[in-house]
C-alpha cells in the first residue's frame, strides 16, 4: 500500500509540478512588449526564494483548505518550485526569437506555439526538471508524517522511516536469539530500502542522455 501511494504521488506530483512550471515560465520568457508585467512576476517569484511562511503557517493553510489527511496534501503544497521555474524560463529565453515569431506570423497563438514549438525544443530542460521533481517526491517523508494521519495514505518513505525509528528504539540485545532476530529484521529492512530506491535508479539512465546534450541546445544550432 505504501509503495502504491508513493508511486501515485510521484506520477501525479510530477505531472502537476511540471505543468505549473511550464505555465509560469513561458509568460516570463516572453519579451516585455508581449508581456508587460514580466519583470513584476520575475521579482515576485524571486522573492519567494528569500521569504516564506515556514512550517506552521503552511500547516495551517493545508488544514484550513481541507487538504489535511488527504492525498493532495503531499501534492499541492510543493507543486511550485521557483528554482525549476527560473531554470525553465532561462532555457526558453535562450531559444531564438525567430522560431516563435515565425509561428505567430503563420497564425499560431501562444498555446499552439508553446505546445508544438517551444516544448519540443525544451526536452533537455524538461528531462532535468522532471528528474528533480521525481527525486523530490520519491524521497519526501516529512510531509507524509506531518499532514497524513491515515496509515493507508502514508507514502513509502514515511513508512520506512517509522521502521528505522522503531528498530533503533529496541535497544541492545540480551541473547543470541535476540541478536539473530535483529539481524534478520535488519536484512529485511535493508531489502525494503533497496526496493524503495530501485525504481528511481531505473529512471535516471533514460534521462541521462539529455544532460549530456546541455541545457541551451536548440534546433537552429543543429
Amino acid at each position: 500500500m505504501a509503495f502504491r501511494i508513493m508511486l501515485e504521488r510521484a506520477i501525479v506530483g510530477w505531472a502537476v509540478s511540471l505543468l505549473m512550471t511550464i505555465l509560469a515560465a513561458y509568460p516570463m520568457s516572453l519579451r516585455r512588449s508581449a508581456f508587460p508585467a514580466r519583470k513584476f512576476f520575475v521579482a515576485y517569484f524571486m522573492g519567494t526564494m528569500l521569504f516564506n511562511g515556514g512550517m506552521i503557517p503552511t500547516y495551517l493553510v493545508v488544514r484550513h483548505t481541507g487538504l489535511l489527511n488527504t492525498f493532495w496534501a503531499m501534492i499541492f503544497p510543493c507543486a511550485v518550485n521557483t528554482y525549476y521555474i527560473i531554470l525553465m524560463m532561462n532555457f526558453m529565453k535562450e531559444l531564438p526569437e525567430a522560431i516563435s515569431e515565425s509561428a505567430f506570423v503563420d497564425g499560431a497563438g501562444h498555446f499552439t506555439t508553446l505546445v508544438k514549438i517551444i516544448l519540443p525544443l525544451c526536452k533537455p530542460a524538461i528531462a532535468t526538471i522532471s528528474l528533480f521533481i521525481l527525486l523530490q517526491h520519491w524521497n519526501a517523508w516529512f510531509d507524509g508524517m506531518l499532514y497524513i494521519k491515515n496509515m493507508d495514505l502514508k507514502p513509502l518513505q514515511t513508512y520506512l522511516r517509522s521502521i528505522v525509528i522503531v528498530d533503533s528504539a529496541v535497544g541492545e540485545t540480551n541473547s543470541i536469539e535476540d541478536a539473530i532476530a535483529n539481524t534478520t529484521a535488519d536484512g529485511a529492512n535493508g531489502a525494503k530500502i533497496f526496493l524503495a530506491i530501485f525504481p528511481i535508479m531505473c529512471v535516471y539512465p533514460f534521462l541521462q542522455k539529455y544532460f549530456a546534450k546541455g541545457l541551451v541546445r536548440g534546433s537552429v544550432k543543429e
